[in-house]
């Protein structure tokens, strides 16, 4: 009686022991088809959101200039340190935004680093090079000569600011003071980098008149043109802005 008995154990033993293999060899046949349907729908997924990226990418503006040739954008920009516009920076033809030395930002995007949001003037201020830098803090020359908030223009701090005029016939500027390198270029606009003491007015750059016919200086050498000088800016008498504040409005006077 002993031995049969421990025989059946044995054989219970067995087959419990059978069941679950094959109770896990069920899960795993389960779970591999779990795992590569989600593989499957992560990959489709992937795919929606690139799809979707691209197509905005296509067609916010400005696009690539070989797909879309009429997408080939002119801001006109100026730089004024204490009153004075500077000559116009030289041609420098880094990437798709570039300088042909005649007062205007010429947009013609070669790559998706250049199309849409990333058109800025931050963007063409990093490809131009040369020692040219603007932040919301100071701005540098080409040949390193720097101007630092608080530095002084005659007796006052000058403080780094973008006017903003968004078309040419736009009478009133956008002053702004943070965020300068994300504001985005715009056909037929007009900029100018400025530093001078709160409340300043400033007349637009005489590059805006290179709107008029802005692809004159294509192709042409590296040298600056040197524009008709510009009007003296002038103090108001009362800050159009505060330190600190990120946009304000002043009237400029229009040059003619």
């Amino acid at each position: 009686m002993g031995k049969k008995s421990s025989n059946k154990k044995v054989q219970r033993a067995a087959r419990a022991g059978g069941g679950r293999k094959v109770a896990r060899r069920a899960q795993s046949s389960m779970l591999w088809p779990a795992v590569v349907t989600v593989v499957v729908l992560v990959g489709v997924l992937l795919i929606i959101v690139s799809r979707g990226e691209n197509q905005a990418g296509a067609t916010e503006r400005p696009r690539l200039f070989q797909e879309f040739p009429e997408d080939h954008w002119h801001e006109a920009f100026g730089i004024n340190i204490c009153g004075t516009y500077q000559p116009d920076l030289p041609e420098a033809v880094n990437s798709g935004i570039h300088t042909h030395g005649d007062g205007l930002i010429h947009v013609e995007a070669t790559n998706s680093a250049e199309t849409g949001s990333h058109a800025t003037l931050g963007k063409f201020i990093g490809d131009y090079g040369s020692g040219f830098r603007v932040t919301d803090s100071e701005i540098r020359l080409p040949g390193g000569k720097t101007y630092k908030n608080g530095d002084k223009c005659g007796d006052k701090p000058g403080r780094v600011a973008v006017y903003r005029w968004d078309s040419v016939d736009d009478k009133t500027a956008t002053i702004v003071t943070s965020g300068i390198d994300k504001i985005r270029i715009g056909d037929q606009r007009v900029v100018a980098f400025s530093f001078n003491p709160v409340g300043t007015e400033l007349d637009r750059p005489a590059s805006v008149k290179g709107l008029d016919n802005p692809n004159a200086a294509e192709g042409g050498g590296s040298t600056a043109t040197t524009l008709e000088p510009a009007p003296t800016a002038t103090t108001a008498p009362a800050p159009a802005t505060s330190e600190g504040s990120t946009a304000s409005t002043a009237p400029p006077t229009t040059t003619p």
